[in-house]
Order: C-alpha cells, then structure tokens, then sequence
C-alpha cells in the first residue's frame, strides 16, 4: 500500500496525510507484512515511533509468524529495547520456532566475527547453513546468507542444498537461495554437479517436484544438461524407468529438447517408445 512505501523511505510527512484520510495503519502486503515491520527492517527509527504513536499494533506478525520484534534484530539493540518498552512480546515465535532471542544471538555472533560457511565433520550439518536447512529454519538461513554464508557449501557426496529437491519445503528453500543478487547476498549455483554428476534439475526430476523444476529454470538451470555419467537429461530421466507424463510435459513446456541425445545416442523419443 501506499502507506507501505512511505514506511519503507521515511516519508513521516507522507504517512500523517494518508492516516489522516483512513489508511489502515495495520495494512498487509502480500508477505503479509504491516507498515511498522517495513520501518523496521528499513531502519527508519522515526517512522517506527510515529507508527507506535499511531496505533500501529507492535505484535502483528507477518505470514511465517515474524514480529516487528524478529526484524528489529538487524537494526540495533537500541531499536530491541524501544519495541520492548512499548509492549512488544519478547517470547513471540515465528513459524519456524525462533524468538527474537534466537536470532539475536545469531546476529551478536555474527557481527563479532563468527564465520557463517565455517564446517565441521558432521556429515548432515557440515555447515551454520546446512543445520538451518536440516531443522528448516529460513530465518536463520537468510541471516547467515546476509553474512556471507556460501550457499554452496557441499555435504555428503558434494550436494549442496539445492540438490536436496525431494525434501519437504524445497520449493520455499529453491526460491531462498536463489533468489540473492545485488543487495542481498551470493546466489547458489544451479548448475553445480555433486559427486555423482547430477546437477539439482536432475534430482529435481526424480523426485518428481514440478514446482522445483520451474524455480530452477528460472534461476539459470539448463533443462538439456546430461548427467556425467549416463548423459541423461532432465526430460530422459522422467521417461525412465517409467514415463512420468506430467513431469514430461512440464520439462516440454518450459523448452526441454527432446532430441538431445545420451551417452548411447539415444534421444528422449527413443526412451519414449
């Protein structure tokens, strides 16, 4: 909304006028964040204080269950303890079980130097991101990544995450950790092979996740890549053992080729047959 925008640069001038003609100070965008959380997390201190003054409620959570309270982790402890003295909840959990307390250790670590891509030999939680990923938790994911955390950081076999296409939740973990850039933080590499020569569209297709399949696309995977070993494609991979139909169509739709060949020269019309 309007009143979004004008949270997110500042614009207490702006916000007064639309309060004034009615503007739901509560509004959600479509993440289902308030005006308030918007401040916060674009550290627009003043703004945040109007809104409180206003009515603005500081116990609103957005749709994975975040307060004001999670954002204002990122700002600074004087911006923690202004929330708290106007009655934000400091036992409010988001979706994923993190309190504001949860994070803010992470954060303290962090920002004394802790190295968010440092590994051990635990073979499932070889790194800070993986045992996010393992106890799928994104908000800790996502403040890791903000930090610098590889996200192709590899674990057993050399997949990364986002080669773990047949867990649950690996569509919201896809769009995660592709979705860096300028701003944010380093992207995943969706062509990256593991140790067996698959890159993630390849894992992505035999677990039969469509929806995963299209983010990774759309994020750069190659959908006529072949496998180190066999050569196999994407779409020759849903015709095998047995044909897949609507993962075939889906890959022909998006512009797989169904004439790339395998190792054995055989294309995706001959597995077809």
């Amino acid at each position: 909304t309007p009143l979004h925008v004008a949270a997110r640069f500042g614009r207490n001038v702006v916000i007064r006028l639309l309060l004034r003609y009615k503007a739901d100070i509560n509004a959600r965008d479509l993440t289902g964040g308030t005006p308030l959380m918007i401040a916060v997390v674009s550290q627009q201190r003043g703004t945040t204080k109007l809104l409180i003054e206003k009515g603005a409620n500081v116990n609103d959570s957005d749709s994975v269950g975040a307060t004001p309270l999670h954002f204002a982790i990122y700002d600074s402890i004087e911006a923690i303890e202004y929330l708290l003295s106007t009655g934000a909840d400091a036992n409010a959990a988001d979706t994923f079980g993190d309190t504001p307390l949860t994070a803010l250790a992470v954060s303290l670590l962090l920002r004394k130097g802790a190295d968010p891509s440092a590994r051990c030999e635990h073979p499932q939680f070889p790194t800070p991101l993986w045992a996010a990923y393992a106890a799928k938790d994104r908000g800790i994911a996502e403040l890791l990544l903000q930090h610098g955390a590889d996200p192709d950081g590899e674990g057993e076999d050399r997949r990364t995450i986002l080669h773990h296409g047949w867990e649950r939740e690996s569509e919201a973990w896809t769009e995660l950790l592709l979705s860096g850039g300028e701003g944010l933080w380093k992207r995943a590499d969706p062509r990256k092979e593991d140790g067996s020569g698959y890159e993630p569209i390849h894992w992505a297709v035999r677990s039969n996740r469509a929806r995963v399949v299209e983010i990774l696309k759309e994020g750069g995977a190659c959908l006529d890549v072949r496998d180190r070993k066999e050569g196999l494609t994407p779409l020759i991979m849903a015709l095998r053992p047995a044909v897949n139909t609507p993962m075939v169509m889906r890959l022909l739709n998006l512009g797989a080729d169904w004439a790339t060949k395998d190792e054995e020269g055989k294309d995706a019309f001959f597995h077809a047959v």
